[in-house]
């Protein structure tokens, strides 16, 4: 750099961005498999996992891929694992082969089964009784396909929801296996040894009452146990019920709470108000109202707010599955799902920002991004889309995976950080723009004699970049 106009232009050109909303993450879209038109009989990604295969200390990526149910059969059912850093290469693990006909890992866990060190898939397949449930033991060769398995036992007609969780307080992790046909929940403690090889002893924690979906857990009654959590099943069910876990741990039916009506496949337990209750809030899927609401406990009720409507006018649909985590670093959680805006017909992965002003609580939409291309028909079925995170490229922030489902997008969303952070990298940048200048030049005096220039620059950033008024460490407070 010859003189401090040439210092200028190379900030001029570290400064260009695109005006965004202030303290909010930003989001770069990566794409591993797009979207296809007519996913029918086409095999599209299940679920996701993010987990380091190859011990290369670089996040890798774990994909399910079923294909559609109307379809005579299903079409080339597999799982996959991607390599991270850029997640572009595809090694199969488990191939349709290694399934047998007309069989699927619908949904998956990873976990060291055998004690080896590394971490094996424990599979559930969508109606076990045909398709079976098997755990994949992991190669020593992680690019060679997963053909050492072994099957743990069927025990529910549909499964439909496997969990990690160490439910009896023993110090191990146990599975828990939901029926989305009857709404049955079983817990499988995990063997160890030659015992693992043979199919796994269950007990029943929920005997069930009908279609539900999915599982979560929380401690609603505030006993220091984490209950369980159900909702309905697309084509019906009772609505929101939780199950109390025993005082004691017993393998024993949990009591059952039914809670309310609500058109939701997916529901979580929270004091969102924080008024010393339990709320719910989750998405649903093929409902036409309610399916993207909160329930706020009122006296011996609910009152719903739906908040895809009441605080952002766009009517969604297709919330097959949801979850609830930090998205923009505020220390609460926000709601990750995704859906088909009615408006236009197309599927994107969006994330709901939770804030309370004057005392009321608001879910501000905001999208990563469209995940589904022409030709996409939103009918039942068809909505579903499956999520995961983690650091995903080694810069110690939360990025974004999603599995479009009936889209048959498989991609990933970068976490560029707020507004208000690129603004402090982009001021670094430019100090070491000018720190190398004038270690070149050995001369201090230009820029003592024009001390505006970083003023002025600065100034610049904070036009483009505004900072929140309590910007804090770069965070925002709610």
């Amino acid at each position: 750099m010859r003189n401090l106009l040439d210092v200028i232009a190379t900030m001029a050109m570290v400064i260009g961005a695109v005006p965004v909303q202030a303290g909010l993450p930003q989001f770069a879209p990566h794409v591993i498999k797009p979207p296809r038109p007519g996913a029918e009989g086409n095999t599209v990604p299940s679920m996701v996992w993010l987990h380091d295969v190859n011990a290369d200390g670089h996040m890798d990526l774990i994909a399910s891929h079923v294909a559609w149910m109307d379809k005579p059969g299903f079409v080339h059912p597999y799982v996959a694992w991607y390599p991270g850093p850029d997640f572009q290469r595809e090694h199969m693990m488990i191939s349709k082969e290694s399934f047998g006909p007309n069989c699927r890992v619908y949904r998956f866990v990873m976990f060291d089964v055998d004690g080896d060190g590394k971490q094996d898939l424990i599979g559930q397949g969508y109606r076990p009784f045909s398709n079976d449930n098997h755990w994949f033991r992991c190669p020593m060769d992680t690019t060679r396909p997963w053909t050492q398995y072994y099957d743990y036992g069927k025990d529910l007609k549909n499964g439909h929801d496997i969990r990690l969780w160490d439910i009896d307080h023993d110090g191990r992790l146990d599975i828990v296996l939901q029926d989305s046909w009857s709404g049955k929940i079983i817990v499988k403690p995990i063997p160890e040894g030659e015992d693992a090889k043979r199919p796994w002893p269950y007990y029943t924690v929920v005997q069930g009452s009908g279609l539900t979906h999915y599982m979560s857990f929380h401690d609603v009654n505030g006993d220091g146990l984490e209950d369980i959590i159900t909702a309905k099943e697309e084509d019906g069910g009772e609505g929101i019920s939780w199950y109390e876990h025993p005082p004691d741990n017993l393998p024993v039916l949990w009591r059952k709470h039914s809670v309310v009506d609500a058109n939701l496949t997916k529901a979580f337990a929270r004091d969102l108000d924080q008024d010393g209750d339990i709320d719910f809030i989750g998405t649903g899927e093929g409902y036409e109202m309610g399916d993207f609401s909160w329930w706020e406990r009122k006296g011996s009720g609910y009152a719903p707010r739906e908040f895809d409507i009441a605080d952002n006018n766009n009517d969604v649909i297709g919330g097959h599955n949801c979850e609830l985590v930090d998205v923009d670093g505020d220390g609460d959680e926000d709601l990750i799902v995704g859906g088909v805006d009615k408006r236009d017909g197309k599927q994107r992965f969006r994330w709901y920002e939770f804030t309370k002003e004057a005392d009321k609580i608001h879910w501000r939409e905001h999208v990563f991004g469209i995940t589904s291309g022409d030709g996409f028909r939103h009918k039942h079925g068809y909505y579903c889309g499956e999520m995961a995170w983690g650091d995903m490229d080694g810069d110690d922030d939360r990025d974004f995976v999603f599995a479009g489902h009936g889209s048959g997008f498989l991609g990933w969303f970068e976490n560029r950080g707020s507004s208000s952070l690129q603004h402090s990298a982009k001021l670094k940048q430019m100090r070491a723009i000018l720190d190398q200048w004038i270690a070149r030049t050995g001369d201090k005096g230009a820029i003592a004699e024009d001390s505006s220039v970083l003023k002025r620059w600065d100034e610049v950033m904070r036009e483009r970049h505004p900072l929140p008024p309590n910007f804090e460490t770069g965070r925002t407070r709610h």
